[in-house]
C-alpha cells in the first residue's frame, strides 16, 4: 500500500513544485497580454467556443463546489463530534474499569455463599444429638419396653407370691390355734353329752351313744409346716420396690436422648469451630486468585488513562478548534476562487449578450474576464498552501485509517500487537500478572466474542489450580475426624438397678417354689369333725323332744346349742381358714413354676438388652455420625462444584470487552478517522479540479474580451466614424 502513498506523494510534491512555476510563468505571460488576453482576430464559430469553454468551466466549478461542500461538512463533523468522542472515551475506559473492578466482587460475591452452606451445616447441628438419641431411643424402645413390662408382671407375680405365702403362713398358724380351742370345746361337749346320755332318766338315749364316738376332729393342722423360712426370704428380697425400680430404668431409657445431647455437646462445638476455619480458608484461598490482585494495576492503569483523557480533553477541544478554523480558511479560499469562476461566468455571459460589435469593450464581460483571471491567480498563489496541507492530512488519515482502521477490523492489529518485539511495552502476561500463561489478544478477542467467559479466554486454568482449590478434601480433614470422636456412655443408663436384681435373684434363692404342698392338701382335703355338729345337734333336739325328765330335756338344750355355737364360732372360722388355705395353696401349685420361670427369663432378658443397650447405642452413634459426615462433606462438595461451574461457565462472560474494544474502533475510526479522511478528499478533489479550472478559466476569458482589431481596421474606423461596413474591409 506504500506505493499507492509514494505516487501520492509524487503528486503532491510535483503539483506543491510544479503550480508556482507555472504560476510565475503564466504571471509573465499575462504581463506581456497573452494567457487571457484578446483574441487577435476573429475566429469561425467563435460563440460555439466560448461556449464550449464556458460550460465546462462551470461543471469544473460545480464539481469544486460539491467537493468544497463536503469538506465543509466533514469538518463540521468533526468538530461536533469532539466532545462526544471524548465522553465515549471516557465510557469505554469506565467500562473497562467497571468490567475489571467487577471480577473480585463477582467471584467474592459468588465464594461467600460458603456462609449459606456453614449456615446450613449449623442448622443440621443443632439438635444433632437429640435426634441420634432419639434413633437410638427408638431402635430399642421395642425390647426394652418388653422386657421392662415382663418385669413389671414380673413384680405383680412376686407380690401375688408374698401375698399367698403369707396368707398360708398365717393361715396355718390360725389354724393350728383354733384346732386346740376347737378340740378343748368338743372335749367339753362331748362328755357333757354322753353323761346325758348315759343317765338312767334319758330315755332312748342308748343308740346315741354309739354317735358320740364322732364328735372329734379329723384333721391335725399341727402336721402342717409352716412357711415362715421361705416368706421371710421372700420379705426380704421384696424390700426393694421393684415396681419403683422398673419406672427409673424407664426413665432413665427415655432419658438416651438428653443423656447423648449432654455427651456430644463438646464435639459438635469443636465441629462447629471447624465449620468456621473451612469457611475462613476457603475465603482467605480465593485472594489467590487470578485477577485479584492483576486487576487492581489494570484499574491504575485505565484510570491514568481516564486522567490523560480529562487532562488533555479542553487542549483537544482547543485544537480542535483550530483545526476548524483552518479547514474553514482553506475551504474559503477554494470558495472564493470558484465565487471568481461563478462571477467571471454570470459577468462574461451578461456582458457578451449585451455586446453588439466584438470588437469594443464591455464593462460586464471586461469584469467577467477578470474575476476568471482572479480566480486563476488566487488558484496558482494558494495551490501549494493547498496541496501541502492535503497531503499532510492525507499522511495523518490515511496512514491512520490502513495501519490501524483495516487492521483493527480485520484482527491483523491484535495479531501485529502479540507478535513479540513489536511492541515490547505491551505484555499483556505481565499486565495481568500472569506466569504460566501467554496471552494474545487476538484470542482473548475471538474467545470473547464467542461468548466465552475470562476463565476460558484468558486460560486460567493453566495459572491457577481450580480443582485443587475446590478440592474439600483441602478443608475437611480436621472436620471429618471430628466425627470420629463421636462417643457416647450409656453405661448410667440401667433398665434395672443392681438391688433390683439382687433382689429378683433372692427370690428366685428364697424356696418359694420348693415348699411341698402335699401335707397342706392332705389335711385341707379332710372334713374337720367327722360328723357335722349341727345333725348332731339337730339329733339331740330330736331326742329331747322324746324326754319326759325336764333336767335332761334341759342338758339336751344346753348341748345341742354348745355344739351350734362351736360350728358358728370356731369351725365356720376353720372351715374359711382352710377354704382361703386352700385357695392360696392352688394358687402357689398352679404359678410358682410360672413364676420362676419368668423370673429366670425376665433376668436374662434384661442382662442381654442392657448389653445390647450399650452396643447398639454405639453402632448406631457411628453409623449416624457417620451419615452426617457424609452428608454435610456433600454439602461443602456440591457448593464446591457449584462454584467451579460457576467461575468455569457462568461467571465473568468476557464479551463486554470486545464491545468496549469495538466502541474504541468506532470512535477512532468512523467517528474521528472517517471524518478527517472525508475532509482531505473532498479538499484534494477541490484542490485537483483546480487546475481544469485555471486551464478553462484563462481559455474562457479570452472569450469575454473584444476581438483585437488590426491597423486597417482601425484606420477605416476613424475614416468612416467607427463605422465597419462589409464585415469591417
Amino acid at each position: 500500500y506504500e506505493a499507492g502513498y509514494l505516487v501520492c506523494a509524487i503528486i503532491a510534491v510535483l503539483f506543491f513544485i510544479i503550480m508556482p512555476l507555472v504560476g510565475f510563468f503564466f504571471c509573465i505571460c499575462r504581463c506581456c497580454g497573452k494567457c487571457g488576453g484578446k483574441i487577435k482576430k476573429p475566429q469561425q464559430r467563435l460563440n460555439c467556443k466560448r461556449n464550449t469553454l464556458g460550460t465546462f468551466l462551470l461543471m469544473t466549478t460545480i464539481i469544486m463546489l460539491a467537493g468544497i461542500a463536503c469538506a465543509f461538512t466533514a469538518n463540521q463533523l468533526m468538530t461536533d463530534s469532539v466532545g462526544p468522542n471524548l465522553k465515549s472515551a471516557d465510557s469505554v475506559l469506565e467500562g473497562f474499569k467497571s468490567f475489571f473492578s467487577n471480577i473480585p466482587e463477582q467471584i467474592n460475591s459468588t465464594v461467600n455463599q460458603v456462609s449459606v452452606v456453614k449456615y446450613e451445616i449449623s442448622r443440621r447441628l443443632k439438635g444433632i444429638g437429640q435426634r441420634i438419641g432419639l434413633k437410638i431411643k427408638a431402635s430399642l424402645a421395642e425390647r426394652v419396653n418388653s422386657v421392662l413390662g415382663k418385669a413389671d408382671t414380673l413384680a405383680k407375680d412376686m407380690n401375688l407370691v408374698q401375698n399367698n405365702l403369707e396368707t398360708i403362713n398365717g393361715t396355718t398358724i390360725d389354724l393350728q390355734e383354733r384346732q386346740n380351742k376347737i378340740e378343748s370345746r368338743l372335749s367339753n361337749i362331748r362328755a357333757d353329752i354322753n353323761r346325758t346320755l348315759s343317765s338312767d332318766n334319758c330315755t332312748s338315749c342308748n343308740g346315741k351313744l354309739s354317735e358320740i364316738q364322732k364328735l372329734e376332729q379329723n384333721t391335725n393342722y399341727q402336721r402342717i409346716p409352716l412357711v415362715s423360712t421361705e416368706l421371710n426370704k421372700v420379705k426380704k428380697a421384696m424390700e426393694t420396690n421393684l415396681t419403683s425400680s422398673i419406672q427409673e430404668g424407664n426413665n432413665s431409657f427415655n432419658a438416651i436422648p438428653e443423656n447423648v445431647t449432654a455427651q456430644t455437646r463438646d464435639v459438635i462445638t469443636e465441629i462447629k469451630m471447624d465449620l468456621d476455619k473451612i469457611e475462613e480458608e476457603v475465603l482467605k484461598n480465593k485472594d489467590t486468585f487470578p485477577f485479584i490482585d492483576a486487576t487492581t494495576t489494570v484499574m491504575n492503569e485505565i484510570q491514568s488513562a481516564q486522567k490523560l483523557v480529562k487532562k488533555y480533553g479542553d487542549k483537544v477541544k482547543e485544537y480542535d478548534r483550530y483545526r476548524w478554523i483552518v479547514g474553514i480558511v482553506l475551504c474559503a479560499i477554494i470558495l472564493l476562487i470558484i465565487a471568481c469562476n461563478l462571477l467571471g461566468l454570470l459577468f462574461g455571459v451578461v456582458g457578451v449578450s449585451l455586446r453588439d460589435d466584438p470588437h469594443e469593450k464591455n464593462c460586464s464581460a471586461g469584469s467577467g474576464a477578470n474575476f476568471l483571471m482572479a480566480g486563476v491567480g488566487f488558484s496558482f498563489l494558494f495551490s501549494s498552501l493547498l496541496i501541502l496541507l492535503v497531503f499532510v492530512t492525507f499522511l495523518v488519515g490515511g496512514n491512520t485509517r490502513t495501519l490501524v482502521c483495516k487492521p483493527w477490523e480485520n484482527q491483523e492489529l491484535f495479531q501485529f500487537i502479540d507478535t513479540p518485539g513489536n511492541l515490547p511495552q505491551w505484555n499483556l502476561s505481565s499486565l495481568f500478572q500472569f506466569k504460566n500463561v501467554s496471552l494474545k489478544l487476538v484470542d482473548i478477542y475471538n474467545d470473547c466474542n464467542k461468548g466465552k467467559n475470562l476463565w476460558t479466554a484468558f486460560h486460567l486454568s493453566q495459572e491457577f489450580d481450580l480443582t485443587d482449590y475446590l478440592d474439600h478434601k483441602k478443608y475437611t480433614q480436621n472436620f471429618e475426624s471430628q466425627f470420629d470422636r463421636f462417643d457416647v456412655d450409656l453405661s448410667t443408663t440401667t433398665l434395672l438397678v443392681d438391688s433390683s436384681i439382687r433382689s429378683i435373684k433372692d427370690f428366685e434363692e428364697s424356696g418359694f417354689n420348693s415348699i411341698n404342698y402335699d401335707e397342706f392338701l392332705l389335711q385341707i382335703n379332710k372334713p374337720l369333725i367327722n360328723i357335722s355338729l349341727l345333725d348332731f345337734a339337730q339329733q339331740l333336739e330330736i331326742l329331747r323332744e322324746t324326754q319326759t325328765n325336764p333336767m335332761i330335756r334341759t342338758q339336751l338344750t344346753n348341748e345341742s346349742r354348745a355344739l351350734r355355737d362351736l360350728q358358728n364360732s370356731l369351725v365356720s372360722a376353720q372351715e374359711a381358714d382352710v377354704r382361703k388355705l386352700n385357695a392360696s395353696i392352688q394358687y402357689m401349685v398352679s404359678t410358682s413354676p410360672t413364676v420362676l420361670t419368668r423370673l429366670n427369663r425376665t433376668l436374662m432378658d434384661i442382662t442381654t438388652v442392657q448389653t445390647q443397650l450399650l452396643t447398639k447405642a454405639k453402632e448406631i452413634l457411628k453409623t449416624e455420625a457417620n451419615c452426617h459426615r457424609e452428608k454435610f462433606i456433600g454439602y461443602l462438595q456440591q457448593f464446591l462444584d457449584w462454584v467451579m461451574i460457576m467461575i468455569t461457565n457462568e461467571l465473568l462472560p468476557c464479551q463486554p470487552i470486545t464491545i468496549y474494544i469495538d466502541n474504541a474502533r468506532v470512535i477512532l475510526c468512523d467517528h474521528i478517522i472517517n471524518p478527517w479522511n472525508a475532509f482531505w478528499y473532498c479538499l484534494a478533489w477541490a484542490t485537483l479540479f483546480l487546475i481544469p479550472s485555471i486551464i478553462f478559466a484563462v481559455k474562457t476569458a479570452k472569450y469575454f474580451r473584444p476581438i483585437h482589431r488590426s491597423k486597417s481596421s482601425r484606420l477605416v474606423q476613424r475614416v468612416f466614424g467607427g463605422v465597419i461596413v462589409g464585415g469591417g474591409h
